[in-house]
Order: structure tokens, then sequence, then C-alpha cells
């Protein structure tokens, strides 16, 4: 998963989890939509983390790789900001 598309899906989960607490305070009719934006917007961040943790993992920056496992939101937030891009296409992976 390329790191603009982590940041894309996180972002926008993000705001979906925003948009769904909120409609939940504005109006309580709502909670079961609002409940399950909520849980599809959870599983999209967690789909993102494991993709970062993993690509890390293959790039071998273990730095990155501890600070996402422990780091919780904030790290995940500053991973999808600054993370590392994948090299070129010409340099393989060990």
């Amino acid at each position: 998963m390329s790191n603009s598309l982590t940041r894309k899906v996180f972002f926008i989960a993000l705001l979906v989890e925003l948009l769904a607490i909120t409609a939940n305070v504005l109006d309580h009719s709502l909670v079961a939509i609002a409940a399950t934006l909520l849980l599809l917007a959870v599983v999209a961040q967690l789909i993102t983390w494991i993709g970062a943790i993993v690509k890390t993992a293959q790039l071998k920056y273990w730095g990155w790789f501890i600070a996402l496992i422990f780091g919780g939101l904030i790290a995940m937030l500053v991973y999808v900001l600054v993370g590392p891009e994948i090299p070129g296409m010409n340099v393989a992976l060990d």
C-alpha cells in the first residue's frame, strides 16, 4: 500500500469517524447508522495501520516499525504525514 493511498484512506476514515460521532450527538435516532459508520471507519484505519506496519518491516525501517507498533494514533498520524516512501521500482526489496 503506497503512502499516498494510506494517507487518503486514513484521513477519510478519520473524517467518517468524526461525522458519525457528530451525527450521534446531534440526533440520537441515528445511533445505528453512526455505529455502523464508526465501525467501518475503524476497520479501514486498522487496515491502513497493518499495511503501514508490513511496509515498514519490508523496507527494514525498524524505527518506524517500532513507533507504529507502540505509538498508537499519534505515530500513525506522523507516519501518514511524513512517513517513508517505497524506493524506486528498480530497487529490489530484500
